[in-house]
């Protein structure tokens, strides 16, 4: 189901966001999993044409957004269990592709669930909407240590290959894994 782009000022907690063309970019909300679920973890944001107009927006609600249901979450107001991620905190663009990586991370290992997924998002959209559709997800825990990632970024290399890099809140350090699409 597609959201629609409507005309804002202010939008709530984006700690990320990607270009996909078109003047679109697929944006990331700082949402813990505890928080209300009416508000939305990732979004469509379009610039304007026309200064006047300014920002477009279409918010993406666990109704627009395919997350994977393995593991469900309750927010604050007692509402749910419902499937989604927890504190995303980046978005980074496939170049070439109508790909992006969103991805969680925390810095506390209290978090329940805990907060390391790399979710792939295709990102469908036109001049009135569009919608993400999460084809799979993977953790960083299941090819290193990452505590607290707060940028992440793709750039293409050779021959389909791409170089996933990363960086930590807490250091001064920047990571990188070759990765493919399959």
């Amino acid at each position: 189901m597609a959201a629609t782009f409507k005309n804002v000022q202010y939008l709530k907690d984006i700690s990320g966001m990607a270009y996909m063309g078109d003047g679109t970019f697929v944006a990331v909300h700082d949402m813990k999993a505890h928080e209300t679920k009416v508000w939305p973890r990732v979004s469509l944001l379009r610039i304007p044409k026309k200064l006047k107009t300014g920002l477009q927006w279409a918010p993406l609600n666990n109704g627009n957004v395919n997350w994977p249901t393995d593991r469900k979450i309750m927010d604050k107001d007692g509402i749910g269990p419902t499937a989604g991620p927890n504190d995303l905190e980046s978005a980074a663009r496939i170049p070439g592709t109508p790909y992006a990586l969103l991805c969680e991370s925390t810095n506390s290992k209290e978090d329940t669930p805990i907060a390391d997924r790399i979710y792939l998002a295709e990102a469908d959209f036109d001049s009135n909407g569009g919608s993400i559709t999460i084809r799979t997800y993977t953790s960083f825990s299941t090819f290193t240590k990452a505590n607290n990632v707060e940028a992440t970024a793709i750039a293409a290399i050779t021959n389909g290959s791409y170089l996933f890099l990363w960086a930590e809140r807490d250091e001064a350090k920047i990571h990188w894994r070759k990765m493919t699409l399959e």
